[in-house]
């Protein structure tokens, strides 16, 4: 059993901490975890019963983490120590490291990485208790910020001089190779394996549990190194020419740009600037589309709504513009999708709608997208009261958009798909007017802004809202505004002199 000691002023963290471990394989062995509120409570679980392994933040008000760590490494040399910290300034880092700190993890935790440096920690205990390979880890530590670095971390003029002091090639020219891998945590450590045991002379291997960076002397033969992983899951993003270590953070950040495409480009392991170079990025999501979809749930036919779906990320269209297209229709049909679920109540996972990142291939992201549609389809088609409303909103949004036309009661119900009688009940029901007066006062609406010109023809602004006749709407208006259009139109024209 691993003996652990979470030590963290703040509650939220020192049990968030808590709960990953809590989370580790079952199969990695027991742990037997307590928690300080400080260092100098950390000392005292420490006098009672030492602990194999300490994770401490590195600010405490009591007793920091840096006099923590120097108090164990002269009373328990044996406790194998983590640091957490919400700080990437390489003091502290230097600190740690020098104090033989197993790994330095800066906020928010990931999970993987904390999972990892457990299972080093322990891997070190049951291999040698004693051992100290303190230059190693310094090592481990300083490719690790130097990763944060690179994407986009603090500046660090001391951590960037110690680095090209340790690989020379670095202030040259540079490629560099962002791999992504959707295979999980142990995919990703198999490719980490692989890459290592194959990376080139002129070479450095970056990376945490999501992405690997390798930034390598210019010219050097990538292909070839991804050739020998082609039998695993992943896809990278290639940008040449990196000047410095300056020069990688500006490269990395291109790479990241080129490697959220691949959604875009599914199959393809290598993604380059040429990829994406002759994809607009002038765009209109097509918001009258998204909303037609809408519309269809609980009244269309499930195989209709699913080609409408399909229809709007029709894939030719998709590659023709950046990624920025992709992300802002996915958001626009989340929002869509959430204003119907708000109503229906169905339970429907529809947060990953809007994040379609988190998704290998975009056949993936429809493939879920559509189930949530259809559950919600199945939903308002089940529930009556549910799909009388959104029929209801829909007709709404007919007569908004239609109301200068001679459209009728009988016109909006067949646009619905609703019995005339029901649905002028159902109408009257859901908002709080007959058909008649709703549509009335859309029109007074819409003719109180246009009277505001004073020089528009009273039987103009008739016409335009949708009366066929000058009288008809003469009474309308006074009857509803209690004064004639004229007298409107000339009270507006008062107001602005």
């Amino acid at each position: 059993m691993l003996k652990v000691i979470v030590a963290d002023d703040m509650e939220m963290i020192r049990e968030g901490i808590r709960a990953m471990l809590e989370q580790l394989p079952s199969g990695a062995g027991a742990l037997e975890i307590r928690t300080a509120s400080g260092g100098a409570e950390a000392v005292r679980l420490m006098e009672r019963v030492p602990a194999d392994l300490l994770i401490t933040d590195i600010r405490m008000p009591d007793m920091d983490g840096i006099a923590l760590m120097e108090r164990c490494r002269r009373l328990w040399p044996q406790t194998a120590v983590i640091v957490v910290s919400g700080y990437d300034e390489f003091k502290y880092a230097q600190k740690a490291i020098e104090y033989g700190a197993r790994a330095y993890l800066l906020k928010p935790i990931d999970k993987a990485e904390l999972f990892r440096a457990v299972e080093q920690a322990r891997a070190d205990k049951l291999l040698d208790p004693g051992r100290t390979d303190s230059r190693a880890r310094t090592e481990k530590s300083r490719r690790a910020l130097f990763f944060h670095y690179i994407q986009g971390g603090g500046e660090n003029a001391e951590l960037c001089q110690l680095m090209t002091g340790r690989y020379p090639f670095l202030t040259g020219s540079c490629d560099l190779l962002l791999i992504g891998f959707p295979g999980g945590e142990a995919e990703a450590e198999t490719l980490r394996r692989r890459l290592t045991a194959r990376i080139p002379e002129n070479a450095l291997l970056l990376g945490n549990a999501k992405e690997l960076v390798l930034a390598a002397v210019a010219g050097c033969n990538i292909e070839v190194l991804l050739d020998s992983i082609a039998d695993l899951k992943f896809t990278a993003a290639l940008v040449r020419g990196a000047r410095g270590t300056g020069g990688l953070r500006e490269a990395y950040r291109q790479a990241s740009d080129i490697f959220v495409h691949r959604l875009l480009y599914p199959g393809k392991r290598l993604l380059t600037e040429e990829d994406i170079s002759k994809m607009s990025t002038d765009f209109t999501i097509p918001h009258a589309e998204v909303e037609r979809l809408g519309d269809m749930v609980g009244i269309g036919s499930e195989a209709e709504l699913s080609r409408a779906l399909t229809g709007l990320f029709e894939r030719k269209k998709l590659a023709g513009y950046g990624i920025g297209y992709t992300l802002a229709l996915c958001d626009t049909l989340y929002r869509v999708l959430r204003k119907i679920e708000k109503k229906l109540h169905t339970g429907a996972e529809l947060e990953p709608i809007h994040m379609p990142l988190e998704f290998e291939t975009m056949r993936e992201y429809l493939l879920f997208a559509n189930d949530q549609l259809l559950r919600l389809h199945r939903a308002a088609r089940d529930q009556g009261s549910g799909r009388d409303s959104l029929a209801i909103d829909r007709a709404e949004a007919y007569i908004r958009a239609n109301y200068m036309r001679p459209i009728t009661l009988a016109v909006v119900s067949n646009e619905v798909s609703l019995n005339y009688a029901y649905f002028s009940n159902s109408f009257k029901k859901q908002t709080g007017r007959t058909f008649s007066e709703y549509l009335r006062d859309i029109r007074l609406d819409a003719a109180k802004k246009l009277l505001r010109q004073p020089d528009i023809r009273i039987s103009e602004v008739a016409e335009r809202v949708g009366y066929d006749s000058y009288k008809s709407f003469y009474r309308a208006f006074k009857e509803a505004a209690g004064m004639t259009p004229a007298e409107y139109q000339q009270k507006q024209y008062r107001r602005q002199d």
